[in-house]
């Protein structure tokens, strides 16, 4: 997957239009935070991928299947330039889902706070591995599968196997949604619905990148629980509490509808 460098401009002060009760809240201290954290890791993760070397036809002559684990070796037999097709419009389809957040007139009158917190998950989603990747070096299973072409094998992705990007972009995506979903609405009947729909096509992305020979079932499972774990740890850190560690310098004009100049303290 191709990274996109995204601009970081943190504020020190808010002008904030509020409608409504939101869960979430962004500041300074957490949101500076993050995004330093999230361009540090990008940082990292283009300069590591970008050292990674290709292989060599020599090295790739002498390679086993047998030097696989047993758990992962079932992979070395799949190779599917098709089905890697259909796996990037998955994770592309699962990225997408938060936008239908726009679509819902509580979501959206939040459309700033959701967007923030999601770059921020995709951003650590989409590099995170990118570290892994440039550390690592594992060589992808099609390397091992006589009927992968040695042009694909050549390539300088095919050192790039752990962890799985598409998989965790997907699983970030997935669990993100429906986390902030069920904390926007926690009554509703559907979040069971979402959740499942979500994590099954996070999960079809997995699937896929295994059955195109990119990925070991090792790296489809780390990937899983990397991808899950940013997409429900970043909504987690911006959930109000009963101190959000900001403070009005004007006051609210009512409960549902307020225009606010809002500073946050260090300490």
């Amino acid at each position: 997957m191709k990274k996109i460098s995204v601009p970081l401009f943190i504020i020190l002060f808010q002008f904030t239009f509020s409608f409504g009760q939101s869960p979430y809240h962004t500041s300074w201290k957490t949101d500076g935070f993050i995004f330093g954290g999230a361009a540090l890791t990008a940082g990292a993760g283009v300069v590591l991928e970008n050292r990674v070397t290709p292989l060599t036809a020599a090295e790739i002559s002498v390679l086993s299947r047998n030097s696989v684990n047993a758990i992962d070796r079932g992979a070395t037999y799949n190779f599917s330039k098709s089905v890697s097709n259909v796996s990037d419009v998955c994770v592309i389809a699962a990225a997408m889902t938060p936008g239908l957040f726009i679509f819902d007139n509580e979501t959206r009158k939040n459309l700033t706070t959701i967007g923030t917190m999601y770059v921020e998950t995709m951003m650590l989603a989409a590099f995170l591995p990118s570290i892994a990747k440039g550390s690592v070096k594992r060589i992808r299973p099609y390397a091992y599968n006589p009927d992968a072409p040695l042009s694909d094998k050549l390539d300088g992705e095919t050192k790039k196997s752990f962890f799985s990007g598409h998989t965790t972009v997907a699983f970030a995506s997935a669990v993100f949604f429906s986390t902030v979903y069920g904390d926007y609405f926690p009554d509703s009947e559907y979040k069971k619905y979402i959740w499942a729909g979500s994590l099954g096509l996070a999960a079809l992305t997995g699937v896929l990148r295994y059955s195109a020979g990119a990925h070991y079932p090792s790296d489809i499972l780390v990937s899983a629980v990397v991808g899950s774990t940013i997409g429900y740890l970043i909504p987690y850190l911006h959930r109000k509490s009963s101190s959000d560690g900001s403070s009005e310098l004007i006051p609210s004009l009512n409960k549902s509808n307020q225009f606010s100049l809002r500073y946050v303290m260090f300490f």
